[in-house]
């Protein structure tokens, strides 16, 4: 039975019934009322197992949940999605400008909903006025990670190092020019743009040769131009308060920082440098 599926979704028949363009990943989810015996516990990590062996696309992910056993004593906790359980492979960081008056005194954070209603959420300060908190891939989006879901013996900064790590590993971050000549943006699948300020800036710069303005005005579009040249300066100022201005009416959940940031060559760092709105 499980070739049969496994045949119907790698060969592609999966497609005929809806467009591939609908999703990135297919979840096979078995469900019963009651608890699995031994046996077919084994069959269902079996099935798992070579899903997980099939190096190709599209991602099949297999999983399965079921009620309490028999005897109503004691509920299965399956371990999938249904079951949240912390997996450091899965782990992404998810970078939000701080918008509070004092960012060094307290948080306010847009299109950021805390579990419980309060920030009790890990995250680190960068750049000054940002912050870095952690989510976790659940197979059917991001879910915001709270201290209570990470390892009470895990170190806080290593696990951000892993975060970002495991972003490198599997996002592809990829520059490409813009329609204006000069100015060029951040491409990385529409999800992690604006992740890309916790990246080494240092292959774009040597691309151009130059020290870097960047500017961010939503999640989902990066910019950046050669900071030396006054005209690329004037059109990149202008491009991100359109884009900035034009989401702060149509899509606000979308809207990023209204910083200007530098990167410099000679040592390697980031830091905001000012604003693009008057």
């Amino acid at each position: 039975m499980s070739d049969v599926i496994l045949g119907y979704v790698y060969s592609g028949q999966v497609y005929e019934q809806r467009k591939k363009t609908d999703f990135d990943r297919i979840l096979i989810r078995v469900t019963a009322q009651y608890a699995f015996s031994r046996y077919t516990l084994e069959l269902l990590n079996a099935i798992k197992a070579k899903c997980e062996a099939i190096d190709g696309e599209p991602r099949c992910l297999f999983e399965w949940t079921h009620g309490e056993k028999d005897d109503g004593t004691e509920v299965f906790d399956d371990g999938f999605s249904d079951d949240f359980i912390f997996d450091i492979e899965k782990i992404y960081p998810r970078i939000k400008k701080n918008w509070a008056k004092h960012p060094e005194k307290e948080v306010a954070l847009m299109g950021y909903e805390a579990p419980g209603g309060k920030l009790d959420a890990p995250m680190i300060t960068v750049l000054g006025s940002y912050v870095v908190i952690l989510m976790q891939d659940v197979g059917e989006g991001y879910l915001y990670l709270n201290y209570d879901q990470v390892p009470k013996d895990m170190d806080i900064h290593d696990l951000f190092d892993k975060a970002v790590e495991n972003m490198l590993r599997d996002k592809t971050f990829r520059m490409q020019e813009s329609r204006n000549k000069g100015i060029y943006g951040i491409l990385a699948g529409g999800d992690f743009e604006a992740e890309s300020l916790l990246l080494d800036w240092t292959n774009m710069s040597a691309e151009l040769e130059c020290d870097l303005l960047i500017a961010v005005p939503t999640k989902d579009m990066v910019l950046f131009t050669r900071k030396d040249d006054k005209k690329l300066k004037r059109t990149l100022n202008r491009m991100a308060r359109e884009i900035f201005e034009r989401n702060q009416k149509e899509s606000p959940e979308l809207l990023f920082s209204a910083d200007l940031l530098e990167y410099q060559r000679l040592d390697g760092t980031l830091k905001v440098v000012g604003s693009f709105l008057p």
